[in-house]
């Protein structure tokens, strides 16, 4: 499924005489989640009212940093239950697991507006709780 969608949005391009296929791909096609795996079918876009924020490899700040978010739009993939954070007056035990340019790591749902947990994201499928 995946290898005819990417085929779908292949774009055609003229170089010096020769055409070549360059794949587009797009958050919901190309995000691959905490397993590896593409999450084409799940997720939806989250907003972050706090940042720059530290987006990690696991659902606690004990799990190594993967890269920074700032405040913005981004697509989360899954949800995962981790490490109680307190943020201000917001504390939450729920992570997204979220995606920035090529790089995919979970955030603390305290920095993302709206109900926690996040409606419409599936356990991410290597949780364990």
């Amino acid at each position: 499924m995946r290898r005819s969608i990417a085929r779908a949005l292949a774009v055609p391009l003229a170089f010096a005489g020769v055409i070549a296929t360059v794949p587009i791909a797009s958050a919901e096609t190309s995000a691959a989640g905490p397993d590896g795996g593409s999450h084409a079918r799940g997720g939806r876009t989250v907003e972050l009212w706090a940042g720059p924020v530290n987006m990690r490899s696991g659902p606690t700040t004990w799990d190594a940093v993967v890269g920074k978010v700032d405040r913005g739009t981004y697509w989360a993939s899954c949800r995962r239950t981790g490490q109680t954070i307190n943020f201000g007056k917001y504390r939450s035990t729920n992570w997204s697991y979220i995606h920035n340019h090529g790089t995919g790591g979970y955030v603390a749902n305290v920095c993302i507006k709206g109900p926690d947990p996040v409606p419409g994201l599936d356990t991410c499928p290597n949780a364990t709780n």
